[in-house]
């Protein structure tokens, strides 16, 4: 037979490499998975006992006999209880401690008091077999299906244990084994099994990590993919949103255009008809049929303009021509039909460049000054001429015909010049409109339009033009006129929210360069999502809108990261001067809130400062606002009154406590004043750090 002491060795030699690898396993997976440790810790017992065994006769028994067979047995029992946290279902261990100390108290008597190796040699395997028992029944039996079939081979391991166990326990009885554990022929077969089925546990164990961490990454795996399909999906939606309302604004468009256009003639014609009518009925036939030519002509007039139009449409190969082009093109085309003789006077400075809509409405507008020439003038010369002024285009359209009375013009007679369309086509985009008469003088039509002129030095200048924006707010109507206002201009709005929250996820899937967004909403308001959003996207410059100067939430505004706070009242043009500075990465803040943010920033200061004396201390999560509401709510003031002392509006008062209570995460007032009181007793103990 082989010395035994020399399977002993080889024994430990095993144990050091599977511990080893359990060992790198607990490093790389112990914050994945549970109970690795127990299992570095079975094999660590196990050599530790054979370690104690090869040292029989140098050390002394209660070492050599008593703690090595109990480094054995517990090692079993960490097999045990690292599985049931593997797997999830951790329980009691009192009973087997309470067994294990049977069996060191059983091994200390035959081996001090009693000695005899037989009963140690079925002392240890009864023990094996109590804990290898509870392996198998656990797999087999407490379960359930998926799990207890990969961890199969683990529990047939097991159970080959129980049988040698119990093999063992047979055979010391028939063939006594003696009185020397280094001479026992039976026991160094024992030996040499277990060695072997160590190496079987430790393979199981290292395979069945393994799986866990494929089956995890497939499960992450499938997961975002669900992810990004739901974000496709989503993307999906909100294209077919944004196509259906493109749609719905281009079906208002051709409306607005038939209306403009169709509509005007159909009410000259029906004017024209009904005088040739009275013509006819008086016998002035030479009148009346001037009258139904000019009608023809009309009529004509606008089949080649719809023919025209529609062509436009579906002519996509046609190529394009920029304002001025399209405008000199229109002059031409003018002077051929009527013979009026035409003449266009552009800027001797460089020209600016116009969004497709404004570019529309002044179309548009010279148009309708050019009919309106046409029908009512006598003129026999039109000119166009355009002048920059500072941040503003004025076209100015000018004839030599015999002019009207502005003044009865301003009356129900503005309709019928057409005065009132090309008015409100200029207010569309930001403009006005100024009509200059005199009897026997001529006519001058005045559109004035702002506009944004990039500078030739700069080929990477960017202007407000090319922001994608989105915008945020609860109330319905404001939102509906914001995106109305911004797209009359040429701006491009790429989605809505109704809330904070939804702003958020809007950032998310649109990247929008500016978000508009209100300060007050419900969910999540305008502070906090500017603090989500900048803290995700930093790129992405947001602008507060609030109702009030009086504003409490100015400072953490500016503090999160906006790029303006404007009042909702604002004019028109000084939104567009905060978008057209954004793009070109300046922050703007409206003249009537910056003596309000000096004031703010001052008070922030003096706090500051104060709140070096261990009272004034404040925790991080909370603005210094919060802090100073928190601790008047603390002395026991109802919200008036906390109002009334920190100049703020009941409801403002509210509106703090219920932030103070989601950043805190706390459920009610009470919880909140004792959350102050704990931050004070701990900073009078020098416990908390001081807030800088």
């Amino acid at each position: 037979m082989i010395d035994i002491r020399t399977i002993i060795v080889s024994y430990v030699t095993t144990n050091l490499v599977c511990a080893s690898i359990m060992a790198s396993l607990w490093l790389q997976n112990r914050k994945h998975f549970a109970g690795i440790g127990f299992w570095f810790g079975n094999y660590v017992a196990i050599c530790l006992g054979f370690v104690l065994f090869a040292l029989r006769g140098v050390a002394p028994d209660f070492l050599s006999i008593v703690i090595a067979n109990a480094a054995i047995v517990y090692g079993m029992l960490s097999l045990y209880m690292g599985l049931q946290r593997f797997v999830g279902k951790a329980g009691s261990q009192t009973h087997n401690y309470v067994l294990l100390a049977i069996f060191v108290l059983v091994h200390i008597y035959f081996t001090h008091l009693h000695p005899s190796l037989l009963a140690r040699n079925i002392n240890v395997s009864v023990a094996l077999f109590v804990f290898a028992f509870q392996i198998v029944w656990f797999v087999f039996r407490r379960l359930d299906t998926a799990s207890s079939s990969s961890l199969r081979n683990l529990g047939v391991i097991a159970a080959l244990i129980c049988l040698i166990s119990i093999v063992r326990v047979v055979t010391d009885l028939i063939v006594d084994p003696g009185a020397d554990f280094l001479t026992a022929s039976s026991d160094s077969i024992v030996i040499l099994v277990y060695q072997i089925l160590q190496i079987a546990v430790a393979l199981s164990l290292f395979l069945q990590v393994n799986r866990r961490l494929v089956v995890g990454l497939e499960r992450d795996i499938t997961e975002r993919k669900r992810a990004q399909e739901a974000l496709q999906q989503t993307q999906v939606q909100v294209i077919e949103q944004q196509r259906a309302v493109a749609i719905l604004e281009e079906r208002e468009r051709l409306a607005r255009e038939l209306h403009d256009g169709i509509g005007q003639i159909l009410g000259y014609v029906n004017i024209q008809a009904q005088a040739a009518q009275s013509l006819l009925e008086k016998n002035h036939i030479d009148a009346a049929q001037k009258n139904l030519e000019d009608m023809v002509q009309a009529v004509q007039d606008v089949h080649n303009n719809l023919r025209r139009y529609i062509l436009g449409l579906h002519d996509s190969s046609a190529p394009q021509r920029d304002f001025y082009q399209a405008l000199q093109v229109y002059l031409n085309s003018f002077y051929q039909a009527w013979g009026i003789e035409t003449v266009f006077s552009p800027p001797q400075d460089e020209l600016p460049a116009l969004p497709a809509t404004v570019e529309d409405q002044l179309l548009h507008i010279v148009q309708e000054a050019l009919i309106n020439i046409r029908k009512h003038a006598r003129a026999r010369r039109v000119e166009v001429l355009i002048t920059l002024q500072a941040g503003e285009m004025a076209v100015i359209i000018s004839d030599d015909g015999q002019g009207f009375d502005l003044q009865g013009a301003l009356g129900g007679a503005e309709k019928h010049f057409g005065l009132s369309i090309m008015r409100e086509r200029a207010e569309q985009v930001g403009g006005r409109l100024e009509i200059r008469s005199t009897l026997g003088r001529g006519t001058q039509v005045f559109a004035h339009i702002p506009y944004s002129l990039k500078p030739s030095s700069e080929k990477n200048t960017k202007d407000m033009y090319g922001l994608r924006i989105l915008l945020a707010d609860d109330q319905p109507l404001f939102l509906d006129g914001m995106r109305n206002l911004l797209k009359a201009r040429g701006l491009t709005v790429v989605g809505v929210a109704r809330d904070g929250l939804e702003a958020c996820e809007q950032v998310k899937t649109l990247r929008p360069d500016v978000v508009l967004m209100d300060v007050q909403m419900p969910k999540c308001d305008g502070i906090e999502a500017t603090r989500r959003i900048k803290a995700e996207f930093p790129e992405i410059k947001v602008v507060l809108l609030t109702v009030s100067e009086n504003d409490e939430d100015l400072l953490d505004a500016i503090k999160y990261g906006a790029s303006s706070y404007l009042l909702k009242n604002l004019d028109a043009g000084q939104l567009f001067s905060t978008l057209d500075g954004l793009a070109r990465d300046e922050i703007q803040i409206a003249p009537e809130l910056a003596a309000r943010l000096l004031k703010e920033f001052n008070r922030a200061g003096d706090a500051v400062r104060s709140a070096t004396d261990p009272d004034e201390t404040f925790p991080a999560e909370l603005t210094l606002r919060q802090w100073e509401v928190l601790r008047l709510v603390a002395r026991g003031l109802t919200y008036k009154e906390a109002g009334s002392e920190l100049h703020l509006t009941e409801p403002a008062i509210k509106y703090h406590m219920a932030q103070i209570l989601e950043r805190l995460q706390l459920k009610n007032r009470e919880q909140a004043v004792a959350y102050l009181h704990q931050v004070q007793e701990a900073r009078k103990r020098k416990d908390i750090p001081t807030h800088d």
